[in-house]
C-alpha cells in the first residue's frame, strides 16, 4: 500500500488546526507518495511554491480618477519594453521634487523608521494609515503590510507583468530615495519571495536604520537577485 501525504498550496496559520477547511477548499491541496508533512514543512513548502500560486483576483470598480492613474501606468511600463531604468529616474526625480517644496511644511516625529514610514505613506501618498497597517517596530526598524488601491499593480496585471520584476527596478528606488533624504542610514526593502500582490493577500514592506559598517558594506542588488 502507498502512502500518501497532503501537500499544502496555500498554507494559512489560522487555518492550520482545521485540516476540514482545507479538504473542503478545491486547489488548495493534492496528494503525492510519502510520509505526512508537518505544520513546518507545509509551511516550507507553501514558501518553496509561492510563485506558483495564481494571483489574486483584480480590483473592483475603480473611480474614474483611479483608472486614470491605472491608464498612464499601463502607458508607461508598455513604453520601457522591459527597460524600467528611465522609468524609474523619472519617478525618482518626481519624488525628490517633492520633497523639496515641502520639506519645510513637514512635522516628523518619533524614531526614524516611524518618521520615515509617515513621510513616505502618508504624507507623500496620502494613504489611510489603515491601508497600510504597522506589524511590528522598533528604533531601528518599521514593518507594514500594504493593501491600499496601487494604480502599478493593476497595470501589472493587465499587461501581465511581474510586479516581483517591475516593482524592484521601476518603483524601490523612488522610495529609497526619499527616505535618504531623511538620513542616509534609512533603507526601504519589501519581501518579494512571500509578500508581494497579486501573489499575497498584502505586500510586506520595511524601512531599516542601518549603522555605518552596514552602509559602507550595501551593493546593488538586482529585480532578480532580489526574488
Amino acid at each position: 500500500m502507498v502512502a500518501t501525504r497532503l501537500l499544502l498550496r496555500r498554507f494559512r496559520t489560522e487555518d492550520a488546526d482545521d485540516l476540514y477547511k482545507y479538504l473542503a477548499t478545491p486547489r488548495t491541496y493534492s496528494f503525492e507518495p510519502g510520509e505526512p508533512l508537518d505544520r513546518a514543512q507545509a509551511g516550507q513548502r507553501a514558501v518553496e511554491e509561492a510563485y506558483d500560486a495564481p494571483p489574486a483576483p483584480a480590483a473592483g470598480h475603480l473611480t474614474t480618477a483611479d483608472e486614470q492613474r491605472v491608464a498612464r501606468q499601463v502607458e508607461q511600463l508598455r513604453a520601457c519594453a522591459g527597460d524600467y531604468r528611465q522609468f524609474s529616474a523619472d519617478r525618482v526625480d518626481k519624488w525628490l521634487a517633492w520633497w523639496e517644496a515641502n520639506r519645510q511644511r513637514l512635522d516628523l516625529r518619533g524614531p526614524l523608521p516611524r518618521q520615515a514610514y509617515t513621510l513616505v505613506l502618508l504624507d507623500y501618498m496620502g494613504l489611510d494609515p489603515r491601508e497600510v497597517p504597522v506589524v511590528y517596530e522598533d528604533d531601528r526598524a518599521i514593518i507594514w503590510r500594504s493593501a491600499n488601491f496601487c494604480p502599478t499593480l493593476e497595470a501589472c496585471r493587465r499587461l501581465g507583468l511581474d510586479t516581483r520584476i517591475v516593482c524592484c527596478s521601476a518603483t524601490e528606488a523612488a522610495v529609497q530615495a526619499l527616505v535618504a533624504r531623511l538620513d542616509p542610514r534609512l533603507r526601504f526593502s519589501r519581501s518579494y519571495a512571500a509578500g508581494l500582490r497579486p501573489y499575497a493577500d498584502y505586500c510586506e514592506e520595511q524601512i531599516t536604520l542601518l549603522d555605518g559598517g552596514a552602509i559602507q558594506s550595501q551593493r546593488t542588488v538586482t529585480a532578480r537577485e532580489r526574488i
